[in-house]
């Protein structure tokens, strides 16, 4: 990371951080309508994963609206794109499965046209999965060197106590280790200055280290709040992603729904 790109990210803070707030509400009301025509509609709409979803029927938002008219049509919208953008719809369009209405009665078929469009999606998603994967597994590789040849400034995975990093510190990797180019070397560092315990390190105050260990800068008042935007961030999703699992498990094992806004019921002692 540049001082550029670290003083602009403290910049872009507070409209960065009231996007993320309404990504995450727009992301929860997706999940929250996507849950609700999953329990209204099981033939038709299947959980998040589920292989062999069949395509939905062609004015499918207009039968929701008549039977569910609480669901206001753009959170609907909303909702449908995210449901038919997913790798296993693709597939069942692919496959030739029938379109589906809300009682899971076959109405149409895919035509030829949508099979093409769908394999064409398809492989644009698995693509860009693929090109994630590498960047992901060549940081992973090259953080990892970087632990090797500076262990006075870089921290094994999941250690605790990882110091903040100087800012610009990027500069003087590739001047010690050339053999490293820049793309590699910035994807490493975002997977090391990201992690949780480099988040919970960065409090107003704390040392930034050089490559040596050195302490040379310290952690300002606004790159703590950063870092703590982040942290509330990461664990806000890990949440959700725990959530969900316990959602598709429930799905799949048929128990009923609980809803963890309802408080349970005090426990009442028995007799002594």
């Amino acid at each position: 990371m540049t001082d550029t790109t670290e003083r602009q990210a403290a910049a872009d803070q507070p409209r960065r951080s009231i996007d993320r707030e309404a990504q995450k509400r727009s992301h929860a009301e997706v999940r929250a309508l996507l849950d609700e025509l999953i329990d209204a509609f099981p033939d038709c709409f299947k959980p998040h994963g589920a292989k062999d979803q069949p395509p939905l029927v062609i004015g499918v938002e207009a039968d929701i609206l008549l039977r569910r008219p609480h669901i206001a049509p753009d959170r609907l919208s909303r909702a449908l794109q995210v449901y038919t953008t997913g790798p296993e719809y693709y597939r069942s369009l692919i496959a030739g499965l029938p379109r589906v209405d809300l009682d899971g009665v076959v109405r149409t078929v895919v035509t030829s046209d949508e099979i093409q469009q769908a394999e064409k999606l398809l492989a644009e998603f698995e693509s860009k999965a693929r090109s994630r994967k590498v960047a992901a597994s060549e940081g992973h590789a090259v953080l990892a060197a970087l632990v090797v040849s500076f262990p006075a400034c870089f921290k094994p995975r999941d250690a605790r106590g990882r110091p903040a990093v100087a800012i610009g510190i990027h500069a003087e990797i590739l001047e010690r280790r050339p053999d490293l180019d820049l793309a590699r070397v910035r994807k490493a560092l975002w997977l090391y200055v990201t992690s949780l315990d480099y988040l919970r390190g960065m409090t107003a105050g704390a040392p930034r280290v050089n490559l040596e260990g050195m302490v040379t800068q310290t952690v300002t008042e606004s790159e703590a709040t950063n870092a703590k935007h982040r942290l509330a961030f990461l664990r806000d999703r890990m949440k959700a992603a725990r959530v969900a699992a316990q959602e598709k498990a429930r799905r799949e094992n048929g128990a009923p729904r609980v809803d963890a806004s309802t408080p349970s019921k005090p426990t009442v002692a028995g007799p002594l």
